[in-house]
């Protein structure tokens, strides 16, 4: 079976999700525009991987009414609301978003607001969708993950000041990026087992904040591919501004993915973590002078794609 293969299943009930729930008028062309094609789909396939490591299954395809495939959907349109918001003026400000136009700079900036809430409400009504006995349980955690106490007050931080200490970057990647990796992974694990295993949720828990944080800080230092870098880029990029802290942790957290995934043996979501890595691994050295030279030390870089290249391939 290839997992990646499901993928392109998964795109396929996305936009059968978006056509059960959206208005056929002409605001769905807005829906559709910032939801399709959709990013490497990584937390819906986090979602899936759990859920074959766990069952054991061996799936050529997952039909749209199907929990799992509810599940991701309902992740990929809460993905996609919160980077429609994320690019408006009064946030980041981003002009481009997967290489076309963000959704405000296509359409309009009440537009972009509107099509963010439409996803937002859409992503629970998926949820509400699942038939198991686990759905309020999962509508409860996913409700608390993403809302004030988890993604929506990352966002506070990210916003609140221009300087940040590491530690306050740290608790902003694991509430902004983290937490629905967190809901990928543990939700997926409460619909493929019928006897949770406590130690194995708090693993899940634990692997999903460290996955979010090497996301993040590799994402961080993919940033500096660029000759000049923006005023709100040099004030909370963590490779600028606290490099050695970055290296440490970012290994940390690599030797933590490690560990756990080969404690339970999760070989399906290994496969899609590597390929992720790989991808950082290409991208990162494409731009490695640029980089470099933004970078206080220079020595840096290649021991960090080595090490990337060590867990990918171990």
């Amino acid at each position: 079976m290839n997992i990646l293969k499901l993928g392109i299943n998964l795109e396929k009930n996305l936009i059968y999700h978006l056509d059960l729930v959206s208005p056929n008028n002409k605001f769905k062309e807005i829906y559709q525009y910032a939801l399709i094609p959709p990013g490497k789909l990584f937390r819906p396939l986090l979602a899936l991987s759990i859920h074959l490591d766990f069952t054991h299954k061996n799936l050529e395809i997952f039909k749209p009414h199907d929990p799992l495939s509810l599940l991701a959907s309902a992740l990929e349109m809460h993905h996609a609301y919160t980077l429609i918001h994320d690019d408006l003026p009064a946030m980041d400000n981003d002009d481009y978003r997967r290489g076309k136009l963000s959704t405000h700079k296509k359409f309009g900036q009440w537009q972009a607001i509107l099509a963010g809430d439409g996803l937002l409400n859409v992503s629970y009504n998926l949820l509400a969708r699942i038939d198991s006995p686990e759905t309020v349980r999962i509508i409860k955690i996913i409700s608390h993950f993403l809302g004030p106490k988890g993604l929506i007050d990352g966002q506070v931080i990210d916003l609140s000041s221009s300087k940040k200490t590491f530690s306050q970057i740290l608790k902003m990647h694991e509430l902004k990026t983290s937490r629905l990796i967190q809901c990928a992974m543990i939700s997926s694990y409460i619909l493929s087992t019928e006897n949770e295993n406590f130690r194995t949720f708090i693993d899940l828990l634990k692997l999903g904040k460290h996955l979010g944080l090497v996301f993040q800080l590799l994402d961080d230092l993919s940033e500096l591919n660029c000759k000049k870098i923006s005023k709100h880029e040099s004030a909370i990029n963590p490779w600028l501004n606290q490099i050695d802290l970055s290296h440490d942790y970012l290994h940390k957290s690599l030797d933590k993915i490690h560990h756990l995934t080969k404690k339970h043996n999760l070989s399906n979501l290994k496969n899609i973590i590597n390929e992720y890595l790989n991808k950082n691994i290409k991208l990162i050295g494409d731009n490695q002078n640029i980089i470099e030279t933004h970078l206080k030390n220079k020595n840096i870089l290649m021991p960090i794609m080595n090490r990337l290249d060590i867990i990918s391939n171990a």
